[in-house]
């Protein structure tokens, strides 16, 4: 094991554990298996009462390459990010869940992508994309429109359609200048600060397979009613957020957040009003009574209960 980093490696691998030993043994293995570039592996376990600690332990002693392993109160995934962004090294931050699988040659791609965007041009850029597959190897969602694609976090998903999860390897300077809100509970929406970055840089999107993912039974993908509903301060920081983009958004996509600013501000016990413009206000209280429908029907299906649980899968 490399008892400590270069003062700056390229790549920071990132990911964020709650109770998924089981898990990670597989991950660290594939890791293993990256050639090209340094890197170092930032853990940060978000509270888990299994035996994650002792596995990781045994990571450290075995591997070639740094493992930062770091242990906090349970905050969630998005106040996890925020210690792996502090804690990094890299240039680039790789953000990779417990239950996926590296590609050997993924930090090679990456970088020789972003080694082809013009000089000129790189600080228009946040990031480098590629794409998922499932343990079938079925790419998950959509290709992008061309192998080598160049748009937005907001784009890519509102004027392309692009649909899926993807991988990144984003600056990490960047993902410092755009924190998780830690205030607003256990969760929120990664997309609320993917959308931020996008309002002001660009990605470069590969057609290229770089990580294998599996959904747990009961991870963030398998519970967003559940989570939004046990989270309601930070939804309706998320909603906000989306009718702020409102020359970037679909109406019906408009329409969508204004009813559920309505509806979360009423689980969190007070109204938000859209405050970005006047159009997104009156776009709100036009659809008001149908926050106020899903509002009672939330009630009816999920109860008052908090049953959000804090596993770390694909949100």
């Amino acid at each position: 094991m490399k008892d400590a980093a270069q003062d700056t490696l390229l790549f920071t691998i990132f990911t964020a554990t709650y109770n998924r030993a089981r898990l990670l043994t597989r991950l660290y293995e594939s890791i293993c298996h990256l050639s090209g570039h340094d890197f170092e592996w930032v853990i940060v376990d978000d509270g888990s009462v299994d035996d994650t600690e002792a596995v990781v332990r045994g990571f450290q002693e075995a591997a070639d390459f740094r493992i930062n392993y770091v242990k906090k109160a349970n905050g969630g995934k998005h106040t996890a990010i925020n210690t792996g962004v502090a804690e990094a090294k890299g240039r680039f931050f790789v953000i990779i869940d417990s239950d996926d699988q590296i590609c050997p040659d993924t930090l090679t791609h990456f970088h020789e992508a972003w080694l082809a965007i013009p000089d000129a041009e790189k600080d228009h850029f946040d990031s480098i994309c590629g794409l998922l597959v499932d343990d079938r190897g079925q790419v998950i969602g959509d290709r992008f429109p061309d192998d080598v694609f160049d748009s937005d976090n907001i784009d890519l998903k509102y004027k392309y359609r692009v649909k899926g999860d993807k991988l990144s390897a984003v600056r990490t300077e960047v993902l410092r200048k755009y924190p998780f809100p830690e205030n607003v509970g256990r969760f929120i929406p990664e997309s609320y600060v993917w959308y931020q970055i996008g309002r002001d840089y660009r990605s470069r999107y590969i057609n290229k397979v770089v990580a294998t993912a599996e959904y747990q039974i009961g991870g963030l993908s398998d519970r967003g009613l559940e989570l939004g509903i046990s989270n309601p301060r930070a939804m309706t920081l998320y909603y906000s957020s989306l009718l702020a983009l409102w020359s970037r958004l679909p109406m019906r996509e408009l329409a969508r957040s204004a009813v559920n600013l309505s509806r979360f501000g009423m689980h969190a016990g007070r109204l938000v009003w859209a405050e970005s413009s006047l159009k997104a206000l009156i776009l709100q209280v036009f659809l008001f009574k149908v926050g106020c429908f899903l509002y009672l029907k939330d009630k009816r299906t999920m109860g008052k209960g908090d049953r959000c649980s804090n596993e770390h899968d694909k949100g």
